[in-house]
């Protein structure tokens, strides 16, 4: 998969937090994963019974974002640190609503958007004293369904 320039100025991967934008993002994830339970029934065939069988359990999602805690443009509304701490530690106003953009790396790709309600599960701030730019991490974990928005061309 070859990616163009824009991965590399953090706007082919958009992770906003309640409509802002997350920092100048180098690389994220997206995990979506389905519990199985194991299932018991009766068999009369002994041959079938060392086999285990599984049915589909529930479905759950986080996402972890990194970047370099610069604005990328000075008309881009950047989410802070503070914001994102505000949130995670406060004892009842601790959801967000989290937006994933980003194209699947193919020539003329649509955008893929994704949306849902998530809570702060982990940030992390470092912090430079080199004069050079600090970083931000974050990771949510969705509160309910990740919904696949309208695609933008």
């Amino acid at each position: 998969m070859a990616f163009k320039k824009e991965v590399i100025d953090g706007v082919n991967i958009l992770l906003k937090v309640d409509g802002k934008v997350f920092g100048l993002q180098t690389d994220g994830s997206l995990n979506i994963e389905r519990e199985t339970k194991e299932v018991k029934y009766k068999k009369t065939d002994r041959s079938a019974s060392i086999w285990a069988q599984k049915t589909a359990g529930m479905i759950s999602w986080n996402i972890s974002q990194s970047g370099y805690w610069v604005p990328v443009k000075a008309d881009v509304d950047i989410v802070s640190f503070r914001d994102l701490f505000a949130k995670m530690t406060h004892a009842t106003d601790y959801e967000i609503e989290v937006v994933l953009e980003y194209k699947d790396g193919s020539a003329g790709a649509d955008t893929l958007t994704y949306t849902g309600q998530a809570i702060i599960s982990n940030l992390t701030h470092n912090l430079t004293n080199t004069g050079e730019d600090s970083t931000l991490s974050c990771s949510v974990e969705g509160t309910d369904a990740l919904v696949e928005a309208e695609v933008v061309a």
